[in-house]
């Protein structure tokens, strides 16, 4: 464990243009999550307080891991690092650069504890990088950031001009990209490919926990169908979004109305349903769009049927997901009129 100064740290952290070298902080299982973060926050206050020296018992510091050490023997000379990441400390790190480099604060008399490890295995440095301790809380997403399916993500949507956000804290390297985030990516695919709307809705926080591998299962998930999803989704948000200010706006509303507040995800659920049951690859965009409708109209049957029960409890409810397959299936019988015929018919003679 080394004591540095924040100056000499500054000028490791320093870019050729003194800006942060971000560089050193790939392998962070996250990025800069920004001065509003409450613990950055914190850190930020107590440079400027005037008792740089206190940083030394108040921070812990970070943890960096390099590929080399040089060094130089009998004496006090500066070590050199080969390929070095900042696994441990990246918002701490982040925070020390923008005060020094941005603002008139004395640090000469704060420290900081750097810990350094040499070693060029992939798999160890993620075993430091996941059990390294943070200042600022690690959620399950931040520990999956730098998985292959993850990374995959990132690669195969660029073209699509899409920029994938697996890192918390992560801005699109160009303007005019759209933005998906990876937790919602997850939500969409479980709700959309996987046929999970309820595990959507109510187990958001164990996407990348126990649903991790349903969600993000490499064999199934392309990103032509997170884009599908996603964009089915958008137009689903906006309608939500407009029901949720016109809500407010009255003092009362009738179910028809409100349902989609929460019901959203099982109104992709059941387009997605639709799609598999007349055998539509569900990266058909278009023909997903074109299905909310008939989607919105099955569940308006689900809603009416349990108006006992309040939207915010149906939608949570398990069984649910059962009487809306029921519905469909009764929707499906030959004698009445299926549009999803319709719509396949439309897609097969687009081919």
């Amino acid at each position: 464990m080394l004591k540095v100064s924040l100056k000499e740290l500054t000028q490791f952290l320093s870019a050729e243009n003194q800006t942060f070298d971000e560089r050193l902080i790939w392998q962070n299982v996250r990025y800069f999550l920004g001065l509003d973060n409450e613990v950055n926050r914190e850190i930020r206050e107590t440079l400027l307080s005037g008792q740089a020296s206190d940083f030394w018992f108040l921070n812990s510091g970070l943890t960096i891991v390099c590929e080399q050490i040089v060094s130089v023997a009998n004496g006090r000379h500066p070590i050199t690092m080969v390929n070095p990441q900042i696994v441990n400390g990246c918002q701490t790190a982040t925070v020390i650069h923008a005060v020094s480099t941005g603002t008139m604060a004395d640090l000469a008399d704060g420290y900081v504890h750097v810990k350094i490890i040499e070693t060029n295995d992939s798999t160890f440095i993620e075993r430091v990088a996941l059990a390294s301790n943070t200042q600022s809380r690690i959620l399950n997403r931040d520990l999956r950031a730098n998985d292959n399916i993850q990374r995959q993500l990132v690669e195969c949507l660029r073209p699509h001009n899409y920029f994938y956000v697996r890192k918390r804290g992560e801005n699109a390297p160009r303007p005019g990209m759209r933005m998906i985030d990876a937790a919602r990516a997850g939500q969409l695919v479980l709700a959309y490919l996987c046929g999970e709307p309820t595990k959507s809705k109510t187990n958001s926080n164990d996407i990348f926990g126990d649903l991790y591998e349903e969600a993000f299962n490499p064999h199934a998930v392309t990103p032509e169908i997170i884009i599908a999803a996603h964009e089915c989704y958008s137009v689903i948000e906006r309608r939500r979004k407009e029901i949720l200010a016109w809500q407010a706006s009255v003092t009362r509303n009738s179910f028809e109305e409100s349902w989609l507040i929460e019901g959203h995800f099982h109104l992709l659920f059941v387009i997605g349903e639709l799609m598999r049951r007349a055998s539509i690859p569900l990266s058909e965009t278009t023909i997903a769009i074109g299905l909310i409708e008939k989607a919105s109209s099955i569940l308006r049957t689900f809603v009416e049927r349990n108006q006992k029960v309040a939207n915010y409890r149906l939608f949570r409810l398990a069984r649910s997901r059962e009487e809306i397959l029921k519905i469909i299936d009764n929707n499906s019988k030959p004698d009445e009129a299926n549009p999803v015929q319709i719509e396949l018919f439309q897609y097969l003679g687009s081919a």
